[in-house]
């Protein structure tokens, strides 16, 4: 078993994202989530740090493999695997941005570590996007 197993991660992460409200009538369909939002989505709804034992992440934590860092990972691994996983996802580049922050759960300040260092992971569940004809 791995911690995702243990902890049924994918379950929740469906969850959480499946939770975020559409844009009704928009052809990009349900909006992404950054790792970090996602992180602390997972925080708010799972309390996951306490049951991954680790930090949310972000500037200043000094942990290498943060929630953030590892729901990402883990979630990418199963994209590339899995055809049919639940979740997609994209990359944000990180040109020209200087910050990313992020409000934890616990109305702390959270600052992307990742920022200029690499494209930013986003997430979103997987849905069919109905196809639009141009008038």
């Amino acid at each position: 078993m791995t911690i995702r197993d243990d902890h049924k991660l994918t379950d929740k992460v469906v969850a959480v994202l499946g939770a975020v409200p559409r844009t009704d009538g928009h052809p990009f369909g349900r909006p992404f989530l950054s790792a970090y939002q996602l992180a602390c989505a997972l925080e708010r709804s799972y309390r996951i740090g306490a049951l991954l034992g680790k930090e949310l992440g972000g500037v200043g934590t000094g942990t290498p493999n943060s929630v953030a860092e590892y729901v990402a990972g883990a979630l990418a691994r199963r994209i590339r695997n899995d055809s049919h996983f639940p979740v997609e996802g994209a990359f944000l580049a990180d040109q020209d941005v200087a910050e990313l922050r992020f409000r934890t759960p616990d109305g702390e300040h959270m600052v992307s570590s990742d920022t200029g260092t690499s494209p930013l992971s986003l997430f979103r569940r997987h849905e069919e996007v109905s196809a639009t004809t141009s008038p």
